[in-house]
């Protein structure tokens, strides 16, 4: 036997939860719901195809990447000059 689906385990630890709890995970589930595979910018398929040429060119070395540090320094640096002016 495999094992549990989603929403199999989803129901599972459904009775575990008070009442409360349970109304956050009905508001999340609505908000989901609601939002639509429309929404998903993954079902697009131009966006996804520019991520995967991204993602490509990363891996290649045609692109160089940042940290996330080197990126804070220079929005810092970036503020500082704002504010000088």
């Amino acid at each position: 036997m495999g094992s549990p689906s989603t929403d199999q385990q989803i129901t599972s630890y459904l009775p575990m939860l008070n009442e409360q709890q349970k109304q956050v995970v009905l508001g999340v589930v609505k908000t989901f719901a609601e939002a639509g595979p429309s929404d998903s910018h993954w079902a697009d398929e131009s966006f996804v195809g520019e991520m995967n040429s991204r993602y490509q060119d990363y891996k290649s070395g045609q692109v160089a990447s940042k940290s996330l540090d080197e990126i804070e320094a220079s929005a810092k640096a970036a503020l500082e000059a704002l504010s000088r002016k």
